[in-house]
């Protein structure tokens, strides 16, 4: 293997009188050869022991004496039987006994045991995979309904709470109020709402915030809230807590005459 240029001095081997005359190196402003003049260094191959025209490099061992020998196949360590081999670190020896099960399951694509849902959703955060619904729990529903709030209609009506109720309607999806049952539309469970977001407030029904006029909740909203003003029944709108919602919002002088 050769490497062939344009040198400025006959190649090895060469007579001096038959070297082709070769323009000098073209330099830049501080004396060095430019790029353009090193990459005319090519690497070509030597065919049957004649040397290409060019500068030969000497000195070089027998490339398969060089090259390593593969390694022994049978100094390979083996990729584990099971191709879910998951992270156990410190895990109790009861976690790490579902962990080695759920990896035999899913290896032999095979459903898991109704008895590793509680292990599986305390280890993973969410539902089993194909997960009979018959054998979940409201606690279960709730990680699901967490992860998608329009899971709740798919919920079965006796499983369904109100801090269910409450996590599926958050986040303005109060469109799932729809699939709250009657029973759980009580003064409690409006008022969870209302805590968790103020726009809840216009999903209310007006008979359950007059039950709050004089019983201090309308307060408590006025001090987490800026804009509770606009939400709250006419009788609830004294002076003294438009004072409060206009110092905290101007948008609220629309609600109302604010003398401060």
């Amino acid at each position: 293997m050769n490497l062939s240029g344009s040198p400025s001095f006959p190649p090895v081997g060469q007579n001096p009188q038959d070297a082709q005359e070769v323009p000098p190196f073209q330099k830049d402003h501080s004396g060095y050869p430019t790029a353009q003049s090193w990459g005319k260094y090519l690497v070509k191959e030597v065919s049957q022991g004649r040397e290409q025209d060019g500068l030969p490099v000497r000195n070089m061992s027998d490339p398969s004496a060089v090259t390593q020998s593969p390694m022994e196949w049978s100094s390979v360590q083996a990729y584990p039987a099971s191709t879910h081999d998951l992270p156990q670190g410190n895990l109790g020896h009861e976690l790490k006994e579902f962990l080695k099960r759920f990896a035999v399951c899913m290896d032999k694509q095979k459903p898991l045991p109704v008895s590793d849902y509680k292990a599986f959703i305390k280890y993973f955060g969410k539902l089993p995979p194909d997960a009979d619904p018959d054998q979940l729990d409201s606690e279960d529903y709730l990680l699901k309904i967490k992860e998608n709030p329009y899971y709740i209609e798919q919920v079965p009506q006796e499983k369904l709470t109100p801090d269910l109720c409450v996590q599926a309607c958050t986040k303005f999806h109060y469109g799932n109020l729809q699939y709250v049952p009657e029973r759980i539309k009580t003064d409690e469970f409006y008022r969870a709402l209302a805590l968790e977001e103020c726009d809840a407030l216009s999903y209310v029904p007006e008979k359950i915030k007059r039950q709050w006029l004089y019983d201090g909740f309308f307060d408590l909203l006025f001090e987490k809230y800026d804009d509770v003003i606009q939400d709250i029944p006419r009788e609830a709108k004294t002076d003294a807590r438009f004072e409060i919602a206009c110092r905290k919002s101007g948008v609220n002088f629309s609600w109302g005459t604010c003398s401060i």
